[in-house]
């Protein structure tokens, strides 16, 4: 008995240092037939600026019908030619700083989300997300 106690203890301790790092994968949306691809990618950084986190979420969801109201104000585009189809990629930045700390579990803006198991921010906590959408070209 104890040494499954002690066991569990060790594994426990090692399981911590593997929170913060989810590998993921580009995202081809079904609920969204009008987006091909949506991944993002996220940068978790403490008060002095060190990289503590890196995610990848894997699952990813349209939550507005305004989304491609949104996408075409966006001025960071480039068309791409995939399968004879002309494709618009459009790529954004969001930023994010804490002040306090928070559990954060979901990334996005009103239009777009991307959930994930999450992380406790401390105050001076930095997130990058770095967007990337496909979508064809009308």
């Amino acid at each position: 008995m104890k040494f499954l106690f002690i066991s569990l203890i060790i594994l426990f301790s090692l399981s911590i240092g593997f929170v913060g790092v989810t590998e993921g994968i580009q995202v081809k949306l079904k609920e969204e037939p009008s987006l091909v691809e949506v991944s993002v990618q996220v940068q978790h950084r403490d008060s002095e600026g060190r990289l503590v986190g890196y995610y990848e979420p894997t699952r990813t969801y349209v939550t507005s019908k305004f989304l491609h109201g949104y996408l075409d104000t966006i001025e960071n585009k480039s068309i791409i030619l995939k399968d004879g189809k002309s494709l618009e990629v459009i790529k954004w930045e969001e930023s994010t700083s804490y002040s306090e700390n928070e559990l954060k579990t979901v990334f996005g803006i009103v239009a777009i989300s991307s959930y994930f198991d999450g992380f406790i921010s401390e105050s001076g906590d930095t997130t990058t997300e770095s967007w990337k959408v496909i979508r064809p070209l009308n």
